[in-house]
């Protein structure tokens, strides 16, 4: 179907300008970043597509080449998209990822205090750097409590080897404001730690987040090998 024959009314622009911005589903604010769709997919087929195969978080970490893999995505749309993500990334105080180097845990903690001080429940990120310690990506990788059986570290080697990592870092935010780390925080290091050492990807840290500071792992002495 074509955009021509969806009723006006439900098309995303017009269903902007009459409800708002805040009634429109993700997959049509998408569409209206796109514009236009191909000549067999109109725009809200192509957006859907492209949020069936991806979250947003991952969309985000996508290059030029692996958005352009997806069935009506060209050059225009991928760069579009990239545009979108890093307006985002600015607008919430994170800057372009080409532009960051880290080599303290606070900036860690200073770049995810605004992102993850206002939620309810942990959000797992991994940081994903390359041999100078440059960040590569930073992908959220599982919502709730950390433990091995949410936080699975096949998902965390899979992301950090299709971003070719030479290094990692966790970080996850406790909600409860105090960054002491729990006796599964602990767990889920430890473990993280034996097998980076088996994917020769390094743990350099593993960072907590919450409103009264940060805890690293690394800082206090919790991981073997000095990295940074």
């Amino acid at each position: 179907m074509k955009l021509k024959d969806i009723l006006l009314s439900d098309r995303p622009r017009e269903r902007l300008k009459e409800h708002g911005v805040s009634a429109l589903s993700n997959a049509e604010l998408l569409a209206i970043i796109l514009q236009s769709g191909t000549r067999n997919n109109n725009v809200m087929d192509v957006s859907r597509t492209m949020l069936s195969k991806y979250s947003f978080e991952r969309l985000s970490n996508l290059s030029i080449q692996e958005l352009m893999q997806i069935k009506g995505v060209g050059m225009a749309k991928a760069c579009q998209v990239k545009a979108l993500f890093e307006l985002a990334r600015r607008i919430n105080g994170f800057p372009s990822t080409e532009k960051i180097k880290i080599n303290h845990p606070k900036q860690v903690y200073n770049l995810f205090f605004p992102i993850l001080r206002n939620e309810e429940q942990e959000n797992v990120y991994l940081l994903c750097l390359d041999s100078l310690n440059g960040l590569i990506s930073k992908t959220l990788i599982f919502k709730g409590t950390l433990n091995e059986s949410i936080v699975h570290p096949r998902e965390i080697f899979k992301e950090a080897t299709r971003q070719s990592a030479c290094s990692i870092i966790l970080v996850h935010n406790h909600p409860s404001g105090d960054p002491t780390p729990s006796e599964e925080d602990k767990e889920i290091t430890s473990l993280i730690q034996d097998l980076s050492d088996m994917m020769n990807i390094k743990l350099v840290d593993h960072v907590v987040v919450a409103t009264k500071g940060f805890f690293s792992f690394k800082e206090r002495g919790l991981l073997d090998k000095k990295v940074f």
